[in-house]
């Protein structure tokens, strides 16, 4: 990947990650946190597909590695 894809991705995460807590402090009294979230995820799902396919850095995962992605994820989220 060049540079300047990388520094796009960094520049992307840190605005998408830090949006988060701002974005729900101040939607929540209008609405539920979970749809406010749910929203941004997808939101956030879009704008990764759009940069990846632009970066035409598509990489195909093994099937065991998205297995224990999924895994740790639901970990994580205390859903097992």
């Amino acid at each position: 990947m060049h540079k300047t894809g990388l520094t796009l991705c960094a520049i992307l995460f840190v605005t998408l990650w830090t949006s988060g807590w701002t974005t729900s402090y101040y939607l929540t009294t209008d609405s539920r946190v979970l749809s406010i979230l749910s929203a941004r995820y997808v939101l956030v799902v879009a704008m990764l597909l759009i940069v990846v396919t632009a970066l035409r850095q598509w990489q195909a995962i093994p099937r065991h590695d998205f297995v224990l992605h999924l895994l740790i994820g639901a970990l994580c989220q205390r859903y097992i």
